[in-house]
């Protein structure tokens, strides 16, 4: 079957490869992926181990220290990744 890519290149692939293809696709936009990225990019910018920011609390303290000690780009970054993430535990605890 053929298959386009984000680039707009189609390939040839067979039914499972396309079928594998789509079920990874859809695991990365899942609001359980977008939070778990989220929580990996908030720990990657405070210095801190991706399994130390992992849920509310966490990401509340990870904040607090880059805003206390970070840039002014590391703050912004982590505006952005605190919204992304609370969009996506929105999305995980009621379903919309």
């Amino acid at each position: 079957m053929k298959y386009r890519t984000q680039a707009g290149v189609e390939v040839e692939l067979s039914e499972e490869d396309l079928r594998k293809l789509r079920k990874t696709e859809e695991g990365k936009h899942t609001p359980e992926a977008l939070f778990e990225k989220a929580c990996r990019n908030i720990a990657h910018i405070a210095d801190k181990k991706e399994d130390d920011v992992h849920d509310e609390k966490s990401i509340k303290e990870a904040l607090g220290e880059i805003v206390r000690f970070g840039s002014s780009s590391e703050v912004g970054d982590a505006i952005f990744e605190a919204a992304e993430a609370a969009a996506s535990y929105i999305e995980m605890k009621t379903g919309r």
